[in-house]
């Protein structure tokens, strides 16, 4: 995990975070030592090759975009055993809530047990340095950019890591800190197996603001040391969690104001709340209206400009420009 210290606190950065400005940047969970590559390795004719160093965690192995699709396939079909998803049930069961990091490092045994078999059919080795290897493999850009590549990425995402229908609801109190005593809390709902970031989620659907997410902060207290959540860190059994980096009391005014405006709306409009539903058919033909409008040489060439300048130089920035860019063509869209 990737951290920066502020004042007594460790926040960590969200892997979404752009890196801005930073040059040195803290890493925690892992020990880097063990990391360092000492071996690059090709992958030719479906088998990988070693062209230098002894072995590490961190070799540099290349896939064909055909090879990675192949390689997907064999996992995705194995890990859709009937047997192997009720043993990934069971963990989630009986450690994602109680034991949440024994359940990674079962769910990861769990895992492994596929990809001990699969991995060595294509040239990798069966064991967690294989599967690093591969992760590594997967993350190349001329994979990223291929539809089917994406589509059966998100078929595997969505099997191993998809909380269970019978995961449990529970509540989350969320305090502001820092707060004295009359620091504002409010209580979300979600899964007993769901991460940091999908508890920042809720927050924000309750509070019908993003900033929550955007610049929210889950905080634990350690000692005298707070440390920040990871937006991919399971809540566990945590029931009550320090949010820094917004103002809680405000956002609470301003919902409260909000649901009471739309309360009268609601009273004035004989009932109907104005909210529409859109069937299948009109929800894709609203995606292929927006792709067109995004895929216009015009429209992606000041994307591209607005990364080059802003980025990297004023991350907020340029979050803020590339929302108005994407609404000069949704405000056109949307409407029809």
């Amino acid at each position: 995990r990737l951290a920066r210290k502020q004042d007594h606190l460790f926040v960590a950065f969200g892997k979404d975070e752009p890196l801005g400005r930073r040059r040195r940047l803290i890493l925690m969970g892992v020990d880097l030592k063990q990391l360092l590559p000492s071996t690059a390795t090709t992958v030719q004719d479906g088998a990988a090759k070693e062209e230098v160093g002894t072995g590490s965690t961190d070799a540099a192995i290349s896939l064909s975009v055909e090879q990675a699709v192949a390689l997907q396939k064999d996992l995705l079909q194995a890990f859709s055993d009937e047997g192997f998803k009720e043993k990934l049930a069971e963990l989630h069961r009986t450690l994602a809530s109680q034991n949440p990091n024994k359940f990674r490092g079962q769910r990861q045994k769990h895992l492994l047990t596929v990809q001990s078999k699969v991995l060595p059919k294509h040239g990798l080795e069966g064991s967690p340095v294989g599967v690093i290897r591969m992760m590594n493999a997967f993350s190349e850009p001329h994979l990223q950019g291929n539809e089917e590549f994406q589509r059966l990425g998100a078929e595997l995402e969505h099997l191993l890591f998809v909380e269970p229908a019978s995961a449990k609801r529970v509540q989350v109190r969320l305090v502001q800190h820092p707060g004295g005593e009359e620091a504002g809390h409010l209580d979300v709902e979600v899964s007993e197996v769901a991460t940091m970031g999908e508890v920042l989620a809720a927050a924000a659907e309750v509070l019908g603001s993003a900033e929550v997410v955007q610049k929210g902060r889950l905080v634990g207290k350690r000692g005298e040391v707070f440390i920040g959540f990871g937006k991919d860190e399971l809540l566990g059994r945590r029931r009550r969690i320090l949010l820094t980096g917004v103002d809680l009391n405000h956002m609470l005014q301003y919902a409260e104001q909000t649901k009471d405006s739309k309360l009268v709306a609601d009273s004035n409009n004989d009932g109907t709340s104005g909210v529409e539903s859109l069937s299948l058919e009109q929800a894709l033909s609203l995606q292929q209206d927006l792709l067109e409008g995004f895929s216009d040489e015009g429209f992606r060439q000041k994307l591209v400009e607005l990364h080059q300048t802003l980025a990297v130089q004023q991350p907020n920035k340029f979050r803020a420009e590339r929302q108005k860019h994407l609404l000069t063509v949704q405000r056109k869209v949307l409407p029809k």
